[in-house]
């Protein structure tokens, strides 16, 4: 994707940060839309088809978790990649639309640096296809290109690997059976040896994805869970 095609819209009542993060990622190429509440934030993410939404909790007219949902019912913007900005003493509503949670004040540079490696992984964007698994988190898994991406990062898999994350991330919550996981991936009845096959694939993805990406269901297989 071309970053003169790469919109970011930032919903936030605070100029000053709102100014900060224009002139940097329009000095990035990027082009950056502003909103100061939440009714004018939904009609222009939808105007200018925004790839990525910085919302921030304190909007007014509507609240954040309710732009957000709104948000992920447009069609054109189911692939939005959307940051929420929370204060730390407020209670935070978990929203499973949400892809990155980021509290205040903000870490301008973190930020940017976030945006930057989402408008390089462009897959993020393009329609899904039968071949890609893709869900209300930070995971995409692209099985097109064989890449894997968390939170905007590139996570490159040996073959076995991305087979066994492309399984579990295409039924989010549902639980592999440890016998399902090896007829699939490995095309064989599982066996003890091939038990612990699948315990080391495992637990080489929760090292290089997130410890906590794939749930163990004891006694019975795994389960992904964002």
């Amino acid at each position: 994707m071309n970053k003169q095609e790469f919109n970011v819209l930032v919903a936030t009542p605070n100029l000053g940060l709102a100014d900060i993060l224009s002139k940097k990622l329009n000095n990035l190429d990027y082009q950056v839309i502003y909103a100061s509440d939440g009714i004018e934030a939904l009609y222009k993410a939808e105007k200018f088809n925004a790839h990525v939404v910085v919302v921030d909790d304190g909007i007014s007219k509507i609240s954040s978790n309710e732009l957000v949902l709104l948000i992920k019912k447009i069609p054109s913007l189911k692939q939005a990649y959307l940051f929420m900005l929370y204060n730390s003493d407020s209670s935070l509503e978990l929203n499973g639309n949400i892809n990155e949670y980021i509290k205040k004040p903000v870490d301008e540079n973190y930020l940017i640096a976030q945006i930057k490696s989402l408008s390089i992984s462009s897959d993020l964007y393009q329609e899904s296809s039968i071949n890609t698994s893709r869900f209300s988190g930070p995971l995409t898994v692209n099985r097109n290109t064989y890449m894997v991406y968390y939170k905007g990062n590139q996570i490159i898999l040996p073959r076995k690997e991305f087979e066994l994350i492309h399984l579990l991330a295409s039924k989010s919550e549902k639980v592999f059976t440890r016998q399902e996981i090896f007829k699939e991936i490995w095309h064989k009845e599982i066996t003890p040896k091939a038990g612990r096959t699948i315990d080391v694939h495992i637990r080489k993805l929760r090292s290089k994805i997130s410890e906590d990406i794939i749930t163990t269901v004891k006694g019975i297989g795994y389960k992904v869970v964002i």
